[in-house]
């Protein structure tokens, strides 16, 4: 749609002859949340959740390899501080 042609898609939303008539000159990038490999092939940038190594990288590369590699990652990643480790639990 951002090239201004119309849509029609029968998927999770179902479009019919669906078009944007005001379009910005420069179509912003659109950042899918993905916290596993199969959902995160498709976008123009990353949104995605720390956790165990293995399973962060799992995500990563299924980002570079479905073409988000060179595109934006956003990973958000939990601390906590205290005095000791069971407080900080």
């Amino acid at each position: 749609m951002w090239s201004g042609e119309a849509v029609t898609r029968d998927g999770c939303v179902r479009i019919e002859e669906g078009r944007l008539y005001t379009r910005p000159a420069v179509p912003p990038r659109l950042f899918g949340a993905a916290i596993t490999a199969a959902t995160a092939r498709w976008a123009d940038g990353l949104l995605t959740l720390g956790g165990f190594p293995e399973s962060v990288r799992r995500t990563l590369e299924a980002f570079h390899e479905g073409g988000g590699a060179g595109k934006p990652v956003v990973l958000q990643v939990a601390l906590s501080h205290a005095r000791d480790a069971a407080i900080a639990r």
